[in-house]
């Protein structure tokens, strides 16, 4: 893994510390000769098997059209790992915000009458797909590892409801979280975002609309290859060798078209609903953000964690080489998914521990 820090960042270290198959710009690089059907070799070692396996999930996500999400939605919740028992979750109602339904979220490891540090986590999925019950297990083996509390919000999908939508889910969740801190046994001062994929580029509007609101201050955000940018995959065309697994520019155009209800990358599209377009980054919390080599979120997490950093903000990017989109669910036992986690983890208990 390679770890790129706030000052590595601002002195340009990006352009040398990634492979070969992250260009610096989708817009200009061209493909190499044979990338197209050599992609496979740029994928770690010790991923390539789970690589392959998720070849036929690949076609169907870059098929999904609204007829078919119903179907997809089922065949994925079949999928869901069952909880470990022994790790607290409570399921809670909590009321809307701003003329918005009630929101269902889930507590993990709460402990009322102490003072621990949060995290408000919202799930992947590309927009469109995912719940919750995704990711239960790992969520309470986090919160069990830094001895903190975990609310994941179970926000509407796309295209049932907009960003607009959505975004309400997430802040009613974190409002709730601040305004029951005692009951659930959690320091104010200590709450963060997290998110992986479409769950990132929640946390990182739930970011910007906490800033933007100045009622709840959030201590950090991790972003776990988070999807940030309408325009990749519409106006600005990867490498073919990025983007090849899981997550590819197909399903990225109907992910973020069914999320903002416009054409993406045109005029049209709200800044409100990517945190790319987002002008102004300052004072938004320290962030984490971490992804692999050919995922197609790469070069829009890497541009965001520059101008992170070109806005003041404290931020460190992780770019692991040969990763693809979500590489790190199909071969936990590999070194580079367990380097990966851990250093997630590393993460924030210094943010934590700073906080």
């Amino acid at each position: 893994m390679i770890d790129l820090t706030r000052r590595e960042l601002a002195r340009g270290a990006i352009s040398i510390a990634l492979l070969a198959s992250a260009p610096r710009s989708f817009a200009t690089e061209a493909a190499s000769p044979g990338a197209d059907t050599d992609f496979m070799n740029l994928v770690d070692p010790e991923l390539r098997a789970a690589a392959a396996t998720v070849m036929p999930l690949t076609e169907t996500l870059a098929k999904m059209s609204p007829s078919t999400l119903v179907g997809i939605r089922a065949s994925l919740d079949k999928m869901n790992p069952a909880p470990d028992q022994s790790v607290k979750i409570t399921r809670r109602t909590v009321s809307g915000t701003r003329n918005q339904p009630d929101v269902v979220v889930y507590v993990i490891n709460d402990k009322p009458g102490t003072r621990r540090p949060a995290i408000v986590h919202t799930h992947g999925g590309g927009y469109v797909l995912g719940t919750v019950a995704q990711d239960l297990p790992r969520l309470q083996a986090t919160s069990a590892s830094l001895d903190c509390v975990i609310v994941s919000v179970e926000y509407r999908l796309a295209p049932e409801v907009t960003y607009a939508g959505s975004v309400e889910d997430n802040y009613a969740a974190l409002k709730w979280v601040f305004e029951n801190a005692d009951v659930l046994g959690v320091d104010n001062g200590k709450i963060a975002v997290m998110g992986e994929s479409a769950g990132g580029g929640h946390a990182a509007l739930l970011a910007i609309k906490a800033r933007d609101r100045g009622e709840f201050p959030i201590a950090f955000q991790l972003l776990v290859y988070p999807m940030l940018d309408d325009r990749t995959g519409s106006v600005r065309q990867p490498p073919s060798h990025i983007g090849r697994i899981i997550w590819t520019p197909t399903a990225n155009r109907f992910g973020w078209g069914s999320f903002l209800g416009v054409r993406p990358g045109t005029a049209a599209v709200p800044r409100g609903g990517v945190p790319a377009r987002t002008r102004d980054l300052a004072c938004l919390p320290p962030a984490y953000i971490c992804v692999g080599s050919i995922d197609l979120f790469v070069e829009e997490n890497i541009t965001y964690a520059s101008r992170l950093i070109d806005a003041g903000v404290a931020t460190e990017l992780s770019v692991v080489p040969g990763g693809f989109h979500g590489f790190d669910l199909g071969s936990p036992d590999a070194q580079i998914v367990k380097t990966f986690n851990n250093a997630k983890l590393a993460a924030l208990r210094k943010a934590f521990a700073t906080a």
